[in-house]
Formats: C-alpha cells, sequence, structure tokens
C-alpha cells in the first residue's frame, strides 16, 4: 500500500457497522499469580477488504493475550466503512499487486477499528485477571504497515 497525498479532494468517511467476530476467553482454571505487564504479550492483526463497487471498506482486528506460551484471551472485531468516492482514490495495479491510495485515509479506519476493538476488549475483561492489561497503545505506523489490504471482486452474474 502507498499513499500519494491529494488535499483537494473531500472524502467523506462514514462507519456502517460494527460487529465483534469473536471473543476466547481461556482464563478460567489457570494459575494466574504470577500475571504482570513483564510476562504478558500481545499479538495483533489487522486487514482490510476494499469494495470498489460498494465504496466500502472493512477493517478486521484481532489481538491476542498470550502467556507462558499459551493463549489467555483473543477478540475480534469487524467495522464496515462507507467512502464516498472510493473509486477516485484507490488505484489497483494487478501487475505489481498493489494499490495506492491519493488520499490517506488508511491511518483513521485502522485506528477507529483498533479503538474499536479497544472497547470490546475492556467490556469482556472488566472484573477478572486481564482488567489491568487494555489493549497496548501502538504507534499508528506500526499499524498501518502491518495491515494487508485486499480488493474484493464483484461477481457477475
Amino acid at each position: 500500500m502507498t499513499t500519494n497525498m491529494e488535499k483537494e479532494k473531500p472524502i467523506n468517511i462514514k462507519l456502517l457497522s460494527v460487529e465483534e467476530t469473536s471473543i476466547v476467553n481461556n482464563c478460567g482454571g489457570k494459575d494466574l499469580t504470577d500475571l504482570s505487564e513483564d510476562v504478558l504479550g500481545f499479538q495483533f492483526k489487522v486487514d482490510s477488504m476494499i469494495n470498489l463497487a460498494k465504496e466500502t471498506m472493512t477493517v478486521n482486528t484481532t489481538i491476542r493475550y498470550r502467556y507462558n506460551n499459551a493463549d489467555l484471551f483473543q477478540a475480534g472485531s469487524k467495522t464496515v466503512f462507507v467512502v464516498t468516492s472510493l473509486n477516485e482514490i484507490v488505484t489497483r495495479d494487478d501487475s505489481k499487486n498493489t494499490i495506492t491510495f491519493s488520499f490517506d485515509i488508511v491511518p483513521t479506519l485502522v485506528g477507529a477499528s483498533y479503538s474499536t476493538l479497544r472497547g470490546i476488549v475492556y467490556k469482556e475483561t472488566k472484573n477478572g485477571p486481564l482488567e489491568k492489561y487494555p489493549v497496548p497503545l501502538m504507534p499508528m505506523k506500526v499499524l498501518v504497515e502491518k495491515c494487508v489490504f485486499s480488493v474484493e471482486e464483484e461477481k457477475t452474474v
């Protein structure tokens, strides 16, 4: 994904939907007396599906909490955004397998999605052993660089 910033064109973004896609809590029955920030690990994944015909971008975010080489907790969310003029700001080059944005909307959408996941995790871990360990803040550059982009093909009948 590359960007070629163009400031003149107004881009409107609307949050269309939010969905919890997975919640797995494996904390029950585990000895977590030694649990601390020093030994708790986090893994995250961000991917995006672009649908040019519908002018939507779907951002999927997942976070996994790891302790003693085991998954303690996992949560995932899917946020769908409508982006006006998406066809005009996204260029696809199939020969190079690249997507270029002429207006950098990616940090906004990825940031909103990651923050949504943070709220879901807070709700699901409240009053439990992971309550003291919210989803860590991540530099936006890292989230965007890790994001995998795909373009949804329209099916013809």
